[in-house]
């Protein structure tokens, strides 16, 4: 139920959220994406892309094989222990 609440809440913001991106012209303007990072944040960014990077890696190396670890940690192969 909260979560539900939470979400109506999040969805309520977001519409009511002016738009901070200006329009583009055309059909190929809007097709092309723009990825940036504000001069500000460059020195930030950059500190910190490896630690994300490494975290994201981790994340998904612990994801692909915690199955296999728990099954070999637990000595149960299968549903046969």
């Amino acid at each position: 139920m909260f979560g539900a609440a939470l979400a109506i809440i999040a969805i309520v913001v977001t519409a009511a959220s002016p738009e901070t991106v200006g329009k583009r012209q055309g059909i190929g303007d809007a097709l092309v994406s723009r990825i940036g990072v504000p001069s500000a944040a460059r020195t930030a960014f950059a500190r910190t892309a490896p630690g994300m990077i490494g975290t994201w890696m981790s994340a998904g190396l612990i994801l692909g094989l915690g199955a296999s670890i728990g099954w070999s940690v637990l000595d149960q192969y299968g549903g046969k222990g």
